[in-house]
């Protein structure tokens, strides 16, 4: 049976996440670039965070991936989701755990919506959003993503 934690990601956990981006390589993270994928990377993040969230998945007691909830440092009240799922960890529905953990954080916050952002290439996560109810919003990000929203 797996067990699956969720707990806020913490600067102790920045190795091990780094440790992860460099397993899983340039070509899997192609379309994920929140910030510089290493441990500093991390540690950066987590230094800046005053309201933003940022969590990490295990499953069975191995690190399987990470999400956040930005957007609310720069005085967004509609914060952007996005969610690492490592390789070795795909395929079973550990983002839609996060997403639905994102949600309630969301609504418990009172934000009227949530907003994430997918490449264009990503069919599996697009259809993924669309099912949970996100439409696209008709912008793109600057790195040519597609936005994309919804109501709570």
């Amino acid at each position: 049976m797996n067990r699956l934690i969720i707990e806020p990601l913490a600067i102790e956990h920045a190795l091990a996440l780094g440790e992860l981006f460099a397993t899983d390589g340039e070509a899997y993270l192609k379309h994920f670039s929140p910030f510089e994928l290493s441990a500093s990377g991390v540690v950066d993040a987590l230094s800046c965070a005053r309201k933003d969230g940022y969590w990490i998945i295990s499953l069975d007691e191995r690190l399987a991936g990470f999400f956040m909830l930005r957007g609310f440092d720069q005085g967004y009240e509609i914060p952007s989701f996005g969610v690492y799922v490592a390789r070795w960890a795909s395929n079973r529905g550990l983002s839609k755990i996060a997403l639905a953990f994102a949600v309630g954080q969301c609504r418990e916050l009172g934000c009227p919506a949530l907003r994430l952002s997918v490449h264009p290439d990503n069919a599996v996560a697009l259809a993924a959003y669309e099912t949970a109810g996100f439409r696209f919003s008709g912008t793109f990000s600057p790195k040519g993503h597609r936005i994309y929203q919804k109501s709570l």
